[in-house]
């Protein structure tokens, strides 16, 4: 089953975030679950496992500024699914294979 990445934004970051990122963000952290849950639900009923990745908003604009794109909804979704795939690409590859017949310390 084919993974993808949902957007996550901490409660604490949210109000900062929206700020800073886009207006076409939900006005709310409350609104933001909400949609998340559309597109999660969306996603799930296409066959995707989904997971969350936490997106830090500072990282996002560094992003956006430097391809000159619109810090916007759409490229917040693209930017979890991109950095969400890098970084499990990353564990796998840091991962230490361990024999089943081995017992762990």
């Amino acid at each position: 089953m084919a993974i993808r990445y949902l957007a996550d934004i901490s409660p604490a970051e949210y109000e900062s975030a929206r700020r800073q990122l886009s207006t076409d963000l939900p006005l709310t952290h409350k609104e933001w679950e909400h949609l998340r849950g559309t597109r999660r639900a969306t996603l799930q009923g296409s066959g995707f496992t989904v997971l969350d990745y936490r997106v830090d908003p500072v990282d996002y604009g560094r992003q956006c500024d430097a391809e000159h794109s619109y810090l916007g909804l759409e490229g917040l979704w693209r930017f979890a699914e991109e950095q969400g795939m890098k970084s499990a690409a990353s564990d796998l590859g840091n991962a230490t294979p361990r024999n089943r017949d081995c017992p762990t310390a």
